[in-house]
């Protein structure tokens, strides 16, 4: 009864708690075409957190088998994916393995399995191997979410075979039930809205920022909260930018003077970002009148972007996005690294820190939620990277 929405603090009445542990996986709920099977064993990892507030050990239990149904969810959905038979390999010939259960898939252990890509690789088996094979085949994505999702197995590995004993909060448990039931969403198509690991495109709509001529001074507002800007603020540079809501239009540069985050011709914002006006205030008080930025409103994918960042003469460039390189008229020289990422600074941090070859020359860091495409390329591989990145969108 301990804990509340602000933490650890004043007890709870009895009821409050149990209402309070409810509302804490109130959004772990699976898709409708999740099968039933999966979802009721779910539901029971659910009715075992209600019940930690009455046995606090419960917690502990919820999460553990909340990890297991993950597993089973796994195997269930990699019976689906391969519903006209399973491409295996044994020795040079290759079969179709009619499975009905995940026990024929067992009995192929040896066997391998050639993927949508035409690559052959182990049979799948275990929790860490299908989840691995789930972003193989694109139905897991996102550089942050595999991060976790490596967490996860390795929770898993210790629920099923404990050694010691362990004690689990109410928030782990909740955590990892919301964390299991994106996870399971995503394997049968569905984002998440507000989700930790995989969320739906976020949404942007025209935000307009200010700065003072001497850069000391500045503010973000509402389109309609222009006309009502104080008298000073009139005088102020203003611009307009298609952001999402929580995105930071401004921040502290060089020397103390305020600037726009977003940066024309690189990739600044956590989200994409785009200035689609500037100017005075007195002409952007007339384009709102005007109607100019109504039906604006658009969603985007921030998950697995191809970000390239130059290093030359020993400076790192921000973070460019394909169309940045290409809308280049003439490209700088200098060594380029494509980075695969969810947010532009993950990129631009791993450039800056693990490279070059921290990761052994693997395409994957130990550190960074990124994956690396290509290392210390010149101008003119960059941009035919770009170019093929350009047409897969």
């Amino acid at each position: 009864m301990a804990f509340n929405s602000l933490g650890l603090g004043g007890r709870l009445e009895p009821e409050d708690a149990a209402d309070f542990q409810a509302a804490t996986i109130a959004r772990a709920v699976l898709a409708a075409n999740v099968p039933d099977d999966v979802r009721n064993n779910f539901e029971r990892a659910r009715k075992l957190h209600l019940y930690g507030v009455l046995e606090y050990e419960f917690f502990t239990a919820a999460g553990d088998y909340a990890l297991l149904v993950l597993e089973g969810a796994l195997r269930v959905r990699f019976l689906t994916f391969y519903s006209d038979g399973i491409p295996l390999v044994r020795g040079d010939a290759e079969e179709l393995l009619r499975a009905t259960t995940f026990e024929n898939v067992l009995a192929a252990r040896g066997a391998r399995l050639r993927g949508a890509d035409g690559d052959i690789r182990r049979l799948p088996l275990g929790a860490d191997t299908l989840l691995s094979w789930a972003r193989r085949e694109r139905l897991l994505v996102g550089t942050r979410a595999k991060i976790i999702e490596g967490v996860l197995s390795e929770r898993r590995n210790h629920a099923a075979h404990p050694v010691g004993h362990a004690i689990n909060m109410p928030v782990h448990s909740a955590r990892t039930l919301c964390d299991v039931a994106e996870t399971i969403n995503k394997l049968w198509g569905h984002d998440t809205p507000g989700g930790r690991l995989f969320p739906t495109p976020v949404a942007r709509y025209p935000r307009a920022a200010a700065i003072a001529p001497d850069g000391q001074g500045a503010c973000e507002m509402r389109l309609e909260q222009v006309p009502e800007a104080d008298e000073c603020e009139r005088l102020w540079d203003y611009a307009v930018f298609l952001a999402v809501e929580d995105e930071r239009l401004i921040e502290p540069g060089r020397g103390g003077r305020i600037g726009f985050t977003h940066q024309p011709g690189f990739q600044t914002t956590r989200f994409p970002c785009e200035m689609i006006w500037q100017g005075s205030w007195k002409e952007l008080t007339q384009a709102i009148e005007r109607g100019s930025f109504s039906g604006l409103n658009d969603t985007t994918n921030h998950l697995d972007r191809l970000f390239l960042i130059r290093i030359g003469q020993g400076e790192i460039d921000p973070a460019r996005s394909p169309s940045d390189l290409l809308a280049l008229d003439g490209p700088p020289r200098g060594q380029w690294y494509a980075v695969t990422a969810d947010m532009p600074l993950d990129a631009w941090a791993h450039v800056r820190d693990h490279e070059p070859d921290i990761a052994g020359g693997r395409n994957t860091c130990p550190e960074c939620c990124v994956q690396i495409t290509a290392r210390r390329v010149p101008t003119e591989q960059a941009i035919v990277i770009a170019n093929a990145a350009s047409k897969q969108i």
